[in-house]
């Protein structure tokens, strides 16, 4: 099924701090990923998603991008992110986009591929 339940979403302060205190980072094109695994598996994957202020200044528009990048994260979920499950890996994910310029759904969902297939081999 294709969904992205609440508690795949992170949202405690200390748990993104201790993301961005502790995870390994890569850049895909517009996306600066910040990503952390451990072997507990409570919660099995969970995400962020971010658009800074400082790059996109319309909140209609940075909303619209973080529609766009969850709605393509939750539809390659089961392609990619399951394979995650499968290796009994908790993985947190921090997708930040560093563009200044709006991008395209396909476009994200092309970046977006290219960031999970990446993962997958890295983890």
């Amino acid at each position: 099924m294709q969904t992205l339940q609440k508690t795949e979403i992170i949202n405690h302060k200390k748990k993104i701090d201790q993301l961005f205190k502790s995870g390994n980072r890569f850049l895909i094109d517009e996306f600066q990923v910040v990503y952390s695994t451990s072997s507990s598996y409570d919660n099995w994957f969970n995400i962020l998603i971010s658009v800074p202020k400082k790059k996109i200044k319309l909140a209609c528009t940075r909303n619209l991008l973080k529609r766009r990048i969850r709605e393509v994260i939750r539809k390659k979920k089961e392609k990619y992110i399951l394979k995650l499950k499968d290796k009994k890996k908790q993985v947190k994910i921090a997708f930040i986009y560093t563009s200044e310029k709006v991008i395209t759904y396909k476009d994200i969902e092309v970046k977006i591929n290219l960031i999970l297939q990446r993962l997958i081999k890295g983890i």
